[in-house]
C-alpha cells in the first residue's frame, strides 16, 4: 500500500485560492507517512466554458509527489459530456515549474458548455480509475444595486443571477491613486435565484483618501469592477476561506471518487460600475473634471 502525501493537496490549496491557475502551482516536499491509501490518483483542475481547452493536474498517490524527471505516468485522462454521451481522450502535457519540478497537465482542445455536466476519470492500466463529475455553472455576470447617497455607510449590494457558488470574490477600486483591491471571500449569501454581496463603498474606499492626503492631492474614482470566480454547488470551502491548513489534509475537501483532489466547473466574472456624483461625493471625493 502506497503512502499519500500532502503534497497535492498543497497545489490543490494555490489551486483553490486562484481558480485553478495550473502554470503556478508549485509544490512543496511534504509527506505524512501516517497517512495510507489504496486509491490511484490525486487530480486537481476544472471545467471552464469560457476557454477553449480544459485541463487538468493529476498526481499518482506514491511517497513523494514533486516530481524532478519528466518521465511518463501510468495514467490516461478521459472525459465524457453526460447529456451527449460524448467522450474523449485528453493528452499528456509534462510540464516544468518555477521550482523545477515537473507535473503532468493533462488536456483536451474543447469548450465545456454552460450548464453542461461532465465526467472525468483518470484510468491505470491495470484497470483503477479515479473519476470526478463536475456541472458547468450558468452564464451570468453581477448586478450591481448602488448605495443610498444618504446612508452614511454607503452599503450596496451585487448579485449574479443563477450563480450556484462565488468564491474569490474581490471588489476593485479604480481612481487616480492606483487601483485598490478589497477580497470578500467568503462572505457570499445564498438568495433567492443566485448569491449575493453586500459591499461598503465608504469603508472600502477610504484608503483612497488617506492615499491621497499623503501626496496632498485630489483623489478622484474612476470606477468599481466586481470580480469572481462563478463556481460549480460543490465548489465551496469546508472552512469558508480555502484555508491552506485546512485543505492540506487529504480527504478534507474532494469530489473525486478512489482518489483525492477536486475537479469543478467555473469561470472568471467581471462587472464595471461607475457611483454616480452623489455617491462620490457622499463618500467625500470630488467630481473629476471632464478633459
Amino acid at each position: 500500500m502506497r503512502r499519500h502525501t500532502r503534497t497535492a493537496h498543497r497545489c490543490g490549496a494555490a489551486l483553490l485560492l486562484i481558480a485553478a491557475g495550473l502554470s503556478t502551482w508549485g509544490c512543496e516536499e511534504m509527506v505524512d507517512p501516517a497517512d495510507t491509501t489504496d486509491r490511484v490518483f490525486t487530480m486537481y483542475g476544472h471545467f471552464n466554458p469560457t476557454r477553449n481547452e480544459q485541463a487538468v493536474r493529476v498526481f499518482e498517490i506514491e511517497n513523494l509527489l514533486k516530481v524532478t524527471r519528466p518521465e511518463p505516468i501510468d495514467a490516461r485522462v478521459y472525459s465524457t459530456d453526460l447529456s451527449t454521451g460524448d467522450r474523449i481522450e485528453w493528452d499528456d502535457a509534462i510540464t516544468r515549474f518555477a521550482d523545477s519540478s515537473y507535473g503532468h497537465v493533462f488536456h483536451a482542445p474543447f469548450t465545456a458548455e454552460y450548464g453542461g455536466t461532465y465526467k472525468l476519470e483518470v484510468a491505470r492500466s491495470d484497470g483503477r480509475t479515479a473519476e470526478a463529475v463536475a456541472t458547468v455553472p450558468p452564464e451570468t455576470e453581477a448586478v450591481v444595486e448602488a448605495p443610498d447617497s444618504l446612508d452614511f455607510d454607503l452599503i450596496g449590494q451585487a448579485f449574479w443571477p443563477q450563480a450556484p457558488s462565488l468564491i474569490y470574490i474581490r471588489v476593485e477600486y479604480l481612481s487616480n491613486m492606483g487601483t485598490f483591491t478589497v477580497h470578500y471571500l467568503p462572505n457570499s449569501e445564498i438568495v433567492d435565484g443566485g448569491r449575493r454581496i453586500e459591499f461598503r463603498f465608504r469603508a472600502d474606499t477610504r484608503p483612497i483618501l488617506q492615499a491621497a492626503r499623503l501626496r496632498d492631492s485630489p483623489a478622484y474614482i474612476r470606477g468599481v469592477v466586481f470580480r469572481a470566480v462563478v463556481a460549480s454547488e460543490d465548489w465551496v470551502a469546508p472552512d469558508g476561506a480555502f484555508d491552506a491548513d485546512v485543505l492540506v489534509e487529504p480527504g478534507t475537501f474532494t469530489n473525486v471518487t478512489d482518489g483525492f483532489g477536486f475537479v469543478g466547473a467555473g469561470y472568471d466574472t467581471a462587472k464595471f460600475w461607475m457611483p454616480s456624483d452623489a455617491i462620490l461625493r457622499a463618500a467625500g471625493f470630488p467630481i473629476e473634471p471632464v478633459q
